[in-house]
């Protein structure tokens, strides 16, 4: 199955279930985990990484809503349209 847990680790799963028996005893009944919580915290970190070299901190705030908030930017879709010199001008669908 796997490796048997070094008695080291079984003496500090003891202690910490007779500090906090109820908290635990809670998380099992109500199936509880931290999981959302570090996925977050994953993808603020990749955030981060991206991010390096931003020159604000508000810019990296920025990028961690957008990226953890599930906001859906539409941008508006443009056209190529030659002007009277034959050089293209971007102008949004729209207009």
């Amino acid at each position: 199955m796997g490796q048997p847990l070094s008695p080291e680790a079984v003496h500090q799963a003891r202690a910490h279930a007779a500090r906090a028996p109820r908290g635990i005893l809670a998380a099992i009944r109500l199936g509880l985990t931290n999981g959302r919580l570090e996925g977050l915290n994953s993808k603020i970190r990749l955030s981060s990484h991206r991010g390096y070299g931003f020159h604000s901190a508000e810019a990296l705030i920025a990028l961690v809503y957008l990226c953890c908030t599930g906001i859906t930017i539409e941008l508006p879709r443009m056209s190529l349209t030659p002007n009277s010199t034959g050089a293209a001008l971007i102008r949004p669908y729209n207009a």
